[in-house]
């Protein structure tokens, strides 16, 4: 399931997470990378 929402961020943290998707990936999978890296104690 899909569902689109929309989640402020300043221009600075939208080109940092830019850079990390690439052309070859979408935010979704960004955003879930760094979650489950913020799960590891590696994060938040």
């Amino acid at each position: 399931m899909t569902t689109t929402e929309f989640i402020p961020v300043s221009q600075k943290i939208y080109e940092e997470i830019s850079d990390l998707k690439g052309s070859n990936r979408v935010f979704d999978e960004v955003i879930a990378n760094l979650v489950e890296q913020a799960k590891k104690g590696s994060g938040l």
